[in-house]
């Protein structure tokens, strides 16, 4: 039965962080650098939370650890139909499929229950529930037909609508029969099997949210091939085989425990003595593995040790508040607002891009961003002159009459940390800044509050970074979708109507040609009124011990304990 230790126990030191298991054993380990805060698929936004429901709940598909494509295929689904106007899937699920619940007491006779159709229908539904405050209703927003009227029923209270809902469907979203789930989507979406591989779309059993005596927080019941066995809160998180799974897999792992270690140091000598098999390097570990040339160091391939890197679909943008009324938007104020578009020219142009990622990526490598969207993704874009340019930005505002004319004001750069390399990226910008003759202050907060203060309004200038769900470049235009003004989506605040129907047109169509018009058009919009700055792309060079035989990174899928092959130690 899964142990659960409900107190609040100290972090582990270096010592002891692996003291319960030996790396002779067939489990995987790893070191976290922070817990995860819940196992409820509602609570998926948290990075660390999505990686490790993903080990224990399963969605409709899953991504293909075969290929280094973005290319999903069945997991609870045996098959699917498309109709030829691409709008509606009918999903034919698994029949021998169990949800394993490892707790006392138990939610099931013998602790299993068979899928069905309805506890799709249930999950997705409680997702899109507005009184449930999903993290996840972006990526059910737009999607089915009827599910926003279901969003707002749940939003007005509308109880009566909801049960008939969950009992019933909604006009794009219904149950055919106990193994057969007809979907109805509101405009084509070429990537929409993508969609369903991520956590948002995971499915368990209505059962354990149900009962008010369990909590899918710290009780998660799934159907994938490990169970949470063990959990002690700030120290570590176990998984196990589940008994009698129903399929053989393709790793030999009989589990996996993570280590919740926050120092940047332990997780290094953990990985260097062979106690965990798993490390993303940081700029602070990579000195440690890699040479001069960026290459991993001659002892450690000798010793084994593989790396896999691989171009996360991302972006990092430095931000501006538009509806700030010294570097935004203003209605009703077309001169003003011409004046501050010219602004915040000058502030990206003045951005040290060169001294910033000097700073944070040292031997790591990284992609210089000339556009929002990811070079992994979709057609090439605009390469817009943003950075670099202290000479170019005081041109820009002498020509807005700053010198002459208007002061220019006070500016704040809201850091997304209170480390000492958050405010060290800090000082270079703020540096760079009064060579153009504006004076930043810094207000160094923790990341959570960085992201409060953006989604608030309260943040005038910040970086922020935004990776996709899936291979899908309208992700990224999204995140300047005036309808999305006031949630951690659009946090610079952003809102033009031409920019909306665009966007719009983008989402309802997989033209290719007209698709790559489109963005191009957008990228326009972006470089006139420049919201924010595309800064870089990350890469992310992740290390495997020799005691996994075939490991390698998926930028959609970040952990697969079940597929990786331990070698006989």
């Amino acid at each position: 039965m899964t142990k659960i230790t409900r107190i609040l126990l100290l972090i582990f030191a270096a010592s002891c962080s692996t003291s319960d298991k030996s790396t002779a054993d067939n489990f995987l380990h790893y070191a976290l650098g922070a817990e995860p805060s819940s196992f409820d698929p509602l609570k998926s936004g948290n990075l660390v939370n999505a990686v490790m429901q993903r080990q224990i709940i399963e969605c409709l598909f899953e991504y293909d650890y075969a290929t280094d494509a973005p290319q999903v295929k069945p997991l609870l689904a045996n098959d699917y139909q498309i109709s030829d106007d691409g709008l509606q899937y009918d999903i034919y699920l698994r029949q021998d499929v169990q949800f394993f619940d490892p707790f006392t007491p138990p939610l099931f006779v013998s602790q299993h229950r068979g899928l069905t159709a309805h506890d799709v229908l249930y999950c997705w539904l409680r997702q899109a529930d507005a009184r449930n405050n999903s993290d996840g209703w972006w990526a059910f927003d737009n999607t089915f037909v009827g599910i926003q009227e279901f969003h707002q029923a749940t939003a007005h209270h509308d109880d009566a609508l909801a049960q008939q809902a969950f009992e019933k469907g909604v006009a794009g979203l219904t149950v055919v029969d106990d193994y057969h789930l007809r979907i109805r989507l509101q405009q084509k979406d070429p990537w929409f099997l993508n969609r369903l591989a991520m956590s948002y779309f995971s499915v368990y059993p209505h059962e354990a949210v149900e009962n008010t005596e369990r909590d899918m927080r710290d009780q998660p019941v799934g159907s994938a091939v490990f169970y949470l066995e063990e959990i002690v809160p700030g120290q570590k998180f176990v998984i196990a085989k589940t008994p009698n799974w129903r399929l053989q897999t393709t790793g030999t792992a009989a589990g996996a425990d993570f280590q919740v270690v926050r120092d940047a140091q332990t997780p290094i000598e953990m990985f260097k003595r062979g106690v965990s098999d798993r490390l993303t390097l940081s700029a602070t570990s990579a000195a440690h593995f890699l040479n001069q040339d960026g290459k991993l160091k001659a002892e450690f391939i000798e010793n084994g040790v593989t790396i896999s890197d691989y171009p996360r679909s991302d972006i990092s943008m430095l931000c501006f508040n538009m509806e700030d009324s010294e570097i935004g938007s203003i209605a009703n104020d077309d001169v003003g607002n011409e004046q501050r578009r010219q602004l915040r020219h000058a502030l990206a142009l003045a951005f040290p891009r060169e001294q910033w990622q000097d700073l944070l990526y040292q031997r790591l490598p990284f992609i210089s961003a000339t556009s929002f969207i990811p070079p992994n993704v979709g057609d090439e874009h605009q390469i817009f002159p943003w950075h670099d340019n202290l000479d170019r930005a005081r041109k820009i505002l002498e020509d807005a009459g700053y010198y002459s004319e208007h002061p220019l004001p006070k500016l704040e750069f809201v850091l997304f940390g209170t480390d000492s390399m958050s405010n060290a990226l800090g000082e270079i910008y703020a540096v760079a800044l009064k060579e153009i003759g504006i004076e930043c202050e810094l207000i160094a907060v923790p990341y959570a509050q960085q992201m409060q203060r953006a989604a608030n309004g309260e943040a005038q200038m910040f970086v922020r970074n935004w990776t996709l769900d899936w291979p899908d470049s309208s992700l990224i235009y999204n995140t300047f979708d005036g309808a999305h003004v006031g949630d951690n989506i659009n946090l610079s605040r952003f809102s033009d109507k031409n920019y909306d129907a665009l966007l719009n047109d983008l989402t309802q169509t997989s033209d290719a040609k007209l698709r790559q018009k489109i963005e191009a058009r957008l990228d326009e919009i972006l470089y006139y009124e420049c919201p924010a700055m595309p800064i870089e792309h990350r890469q992310s060079w992740v290390l495997g011990s020799k005691r996994i035989r075939n490991f390698k990174m998926r930028p959609f899928d970040l952990m697969p304990c079940k597929f990786y092959i331990l070698n006989n130690d």
